[in-house]
């Protein structure tokens, strides 16, 4: 199984390059990937007509709380949410980011760790070969 300490291989916007392509794969979708900068708290997106059907939340390090986040998704419109972060999660810190985004996140699919991202890359080979950084650090590929 592959194991990336995403953190110390790829750059912020590299890692939600890659986050994208995964959930893409994964959810048969084109998620949008957007410029550095403020992100109103959407990191990724896919969007029909003007609504923002899904949107993406990458952390790579975390800089911000949970409620600086909740307080900027809670003013746009979307039906699911999801939360991903480059490092594994306690069963604490999952259930917190469960009771904070409550509105769109009713189980542990929508929060995707670094344990999940591992298992997507294994599942989505294209993908992995796509992101030449983490390949240059294995030796499985």
């Amino acid at each position: 199984m592959t194991n990336y300490d995403f953190e110390n291989i790829l750059s912020p916007i590299d890692f939600e390059y890659l986050i994208r392509d995964l959930l893409s794969a994964e959810l048969n979708i084109e998620l949008t990937a957007f410029a550095e900068g403020k992100d109103k708290g959407i990191d990724l997106r896919y969007s029909k007509k003007n609504d923002s059907s899904i949107i993406v939340q990458c952390k790579r390090i975390s800089k911000s709380t949970l409620e600086d986040e909740y307080e900027k998704v809670k003013k746009i419109k979307f039906e699911k949410y999801y939360f991903v972060t480059s490092c594994n999660l306690s069963v604490n810190k999952t259930d917190e980011i469960k009771e904070i985004f409550k509105e769109w996140i009713d189980s542990d699919e929508f929060i995707i760790t670094r344990n999940k991202i591992n298992q997507l890359l294994d599942k989505h080979e294209t993908v992995h070969r796509k992101h030449y950084k983490l390949w240059l650090s294995s030796v499985s590929i």
